[in-house]
């Protein structure tokens, strides 16, 4: 019996963006909006989730993220922005957007797109919307307070933080939610 694994493959975040980041949350919580939030240590950028896979295509995954990641030369994003998926009123996922050098980042993503479908995985039909996730909300909210709270937090932004890696995790469910666990880091040329 083969073992599957649930993976992703993701930016990394600096705790300095990070600890920035939990700032937001106190807005949210002094008018107490139902928000399960990211835990600090699962705070990243997808770039591709793969979902279930079979221990033995982990190979074939790392040689496209190395191939990929030497498509472009470091570079670097800032968190910028506040949004809601799929929108305010049935507002379930808040996340903060990116800005900076974004068209290294779709390039980057397309690479590792067009390389992951030559080993069997589907290329993506939606256009990549880089984000990070915060945050779940856990049920309805009244959506005035919701877009009152954003609005507060127009002006959001963040120092940049550098890209230079890919990473591959595992993500495992425990009684304390999912725990991430790198399975492979590649360097961005």
């Amino acid at each position: 019996m083969k073992k599957n694994l649930r993976v992703f493959i993701s930016v990394s975040i600096s705790n300095r963006v990070i600890d920035r980041l939990l700032q937001i949350r106190k807005p949210f919580q002094t008018v107490q909006l139902p928000i399960r939030w990211v835990s600090t240590e699962n705070i990243h950028l997808t770039m591709k989730f793969l979902g279930e896979i079979e221990n033995d295509q982990i190979f074939d995954v790392i040689l496209q993220m190395d191939a990929a990641a030497l498509t472009v030369s470091p570079f670097s994003l800032m968190v910028k922005g506040l949004g809601v998926f799929p929108n305010f009123r049935r507002a379930s996922v808040l996340w903060v957007g990116l800005s900076g050098d974004l068209c290294d980042l779709e390039t980057l993503h397309e690479s590792l797109d067009v390389g992951l479908t030559t080993i069997g995985f589907t290329k993506e039909k939606r256009r990549f919307h880089p984000h990070v996730t915060v945050g779940r909300i856990k049920r309805r909210v009244d959506s005035r307070i919701l877009s009152e709270v954003m609005a507060s937090l127009n002006a959001f932004a963040t120092d940049p933080f550098a890209v230079d890696q890919l990473h591959l995790y595992k993500s495992v469910s425990t009684s304390a939610g999912a725990k991430h666990m790198l399975l492979h880091t590649s360097s961005v040329a």
